[in-house]
């Protein structure tokens, strides 16, 4: 299912670009968008099918254009998870925030278009807690049989990623968007015990580099009616 996902998204991506580049007659820039811009990561939402480890989520995006070229973005989310697993059970919730912008890198030889494909930098935070507990010990470590729970509260995750992706307007004021990230980790958790197998937002707790897809519906929000 991850790699039909991301076959989809690099032949999406690879259309729009090379849509862009097949026009060499290009003038035009994307025509202005009025209002707020808000979205829900559907693949965010589509968690408990793609993985049995009791995973849920959501996430809600909201940008708007400042310039010809240049949008202001935010992007806010929760996680959870409740995994059993054979020796131990892995609970974990937590929320996260990444602000960023975003340029759009292609124009059009028509006028009023407002399809984009942009590249973006991102700051992300998030703050969740984790509990591993119903640990068995194996016979051979003291005395073996049940153990007890490791529970750490208020744990901090920074990161920063670069964005490439794509937004199409399917109808007025509706788009479909898809995103590729790359994730540096630069403020790991702080948890001597327990590594996060999880950061809300980020990824896997143990790698400093992460690579994801995002998959959204948008819609604009313009109290003016400019957009019309």
């Amino acid at each position: 299912m991850m790699k039909i996902s991301g076959y989809f998204f690099s032949l999406l991506l690879l259309c729009s670009v090379a849509s862009a580049y097949a026009q060499d007659s290009i003038k035009h820039d994307i025509a202005f968008m009025h209002g707020w811009r808000l979205g829900v990561d559907v693949s965010r939402l589509a968690l408990p099918l793609l993985y049995d480890d009791g995973r849920v989520g959501m996430e809600f995006t909201l940008d708007k254009q400042i310039s010809r070229n240049g949008f202001v973005t935010a992007e806010a989310g929760a996680l959870r998870m409740d995994s059993k697993e054979p020796g131990y059970t892995y609970k974990l919730d937590g929320m996260y925030l990444r602000l960023g912008y975003d340029r759009n890198i292609i124009r059009f030889r028509e006028i009023g278009l407002r399809d984009v494909v942009y590249v973006g930098m991102r700051y992300g935070v998030a703050r969740f807690n984790h509990d591993l507990s119903d640990i068995i010990i194996p016979p051979g470590y003291w005395e073996g049989g049940a153990g007890g729970s490791l529970k750490k509260d208020g744990l901090m995750s920074h990161w920063i990623e670069a964005v490439v992706g794509t937004k199409v307007e399917l109808m007025r004021n509706f788009y479909l968007g898809a995103a590729l990230r790359g994730k540096i980790r630069i403020v790991a958790p702080d948890d001597d015990y327990v590594e996060p197998i999880l950061v809300p937002g980020y990824g896997k707790g143990n790698k400093g580099l992460v690579l994801s897809f995002s998959y959204t519906l948008l819609y604009t929000f313009d109290p003016s009616g400019k957009n019309r």
